[in-house]
C-alpha cells in the first residue's frame, strides 16, 4: 500500500482509511456509486 498524508473527510472532518484495493461503494448524501481507494471511518 502506498503512503498517503492524514487526510479528512470534506463535509464531516472524519479521518479517512485508504484501503489495499478499489471497491464500489455509495455516497451517503447523493447515493451515488463509484469506484474508491478509501473510506471514512
Amino acid at each position: 500500500m502506498e503512503e498517503h498524508m492524514k487526510e479528512e473527510c470534506l463535509i464531516c472532518k472524519a479521518p479517512l482509511e485508504y484501503l489495499d484495493e478499489d471497491m464500489e461503494m455509495e455516497c451517503e448524501l447523493c447515493h451515488k456509486k463509484r469506484i474508491s481507494d478509501y473510506l471514512i471511518k
